[in-house]
């Protein structure tokens, strides 16, 4: 994991001072960003906030999730837009880069590029490729070793939502 502990000296609304992340990304080419945080009452042994009644998180499920794929969508006039998206991600995270497709690849109906990130960058890099992707289709899915599942029941679509080949995990 690329991270470090970042003390942002935050303090949340009752006055109290914020709980230190549980790590955080360093972004490149230097900063720090809180990826995720502490839940607001510390959890007792046995999982449970016994003041709230909640239950608190135990990682249990994503840890299933090996990394995280991002595909950017595009044509021949938008291919401009998409590599410059594609190539600021790899400059500003831990973002491997894949080619520029100019044909349907894989399960893809349209010209995609692949973004490849662990899943500790999960929580900087989707709202980053929210805000910037300028009208651009990205689909991004976990990779969980069940590639149907990946694609089919975890994906996150921003944008319109692309019809997929499944039949080529044997649907």
């Amino acid at each position: 994991m690329n991270g470090s502990v970042c003390r942002s000296g935050l303090v949340s609304r009752k006055g109290r001072r914020a709980a230190p992340a549980i790590f955080a990304v360093t972004l490149k080419p230097g900063g720090c960003f809180a990826a995720l945080s502490r839940h607001k009452a510390a959890p007792t042994e046995d999982g449970v906030d016994s003041k709230a009644g909640h239950y608190c998180y135990s990682g249990a499920i994503v840890q299933r999730i090996k990394g995280y794929h991002a595909h950017v969508y595009y044509d021949a006039s938008t291919m401009e837009q998409a590599r410059e998206l594609c190539e600021e991600a790899t400059r500003l995270f831990p973002v491997t880069m894949g080619r520029m497709h100019q044909k349907p690849v894989g399960p893809h109906p349209d010209w995609s590029c692949q973004l490849a990130f662990g899943p500790e960058v999960v929580g900087v890099v989707l709202p980053w490729l929210a805000l910037y992707r300028k009208g651009l289709v990205v689909f991004l899915h976990p990779e969980t070793g069940d590639e149907l599942a990946d694609h089919r029941d975890h994906a996150i679509w921003m944008g319109a939502i692309r019809p997929l080949d499944l039949s080529i995990f044997g649907v």
